[in-house]
């Protein structure tokens, strides 16, 4: 496991736990202002919009990245680096990307040459873990990977 610092990207899809509702690392007791979070999301805009102000969440993201606004979706590098660009260009291995699906956040933000956390609630197997830099069951195992 990696002890260096890490500034989360932060993807979900579904539940109100995997958009970060009432869990750390996204909550106002811990949120550090030396770390930047992005929201990218491979969803519909009117969907993740509607997500971030029914969850109360945008007040958490300096950036958020939604394939359906820039014509290109994860696991293609050009959505990374579009985020990376989004988000002051910070150097990729400086980055974590938290993300639940294994091919578009963690394979994707592998390619693109970021640290990955795979976010596995439900405690799946992987078939290819190469990709995967921490897994987490739960978003409160996130924090510390990004102090």
């Amino acid at each position: 496991m990696s002890t260096r610092s890490h500034s989360p990207l932060l993807t979900w899809r579904g539940s109100a736990e995997a958009a970060g509702c009432s869990t750390a690392p996204v909550s106002s007791s811990n949120h550090s202002p030396r770390h930047t979070l992005a929201m990218l999301s491979n969803g519909y805009s009117s969907v993740q919009r509607a997500r971030l102000v029914n969850f109360d969440l945008a007040r958490y993201f300096t950036t958020v990245v939604i394939s359906d606004e820039v014509g290109v979706a994860k696991p293609d590098k050009r959505f990374f680096d579009l985020a990376l660009g989004e988000t002051g260009d910070p150097a990729p291995g400086s980055v974590l990307m938290v993300g639940d699906n294994l091919r578009s956040d963690i394979g994707g933000g592998a390619a693109a040459g970021l640290a990955t956390c795979w976010y596995n609630p439900g405690g799946a197997t992987a078939d290819d873990t190469g990709a995967i830099t921490f897994e987490v069951n739960h978003l409160s195992q996130i924090e510390p990977l990004v102090r």
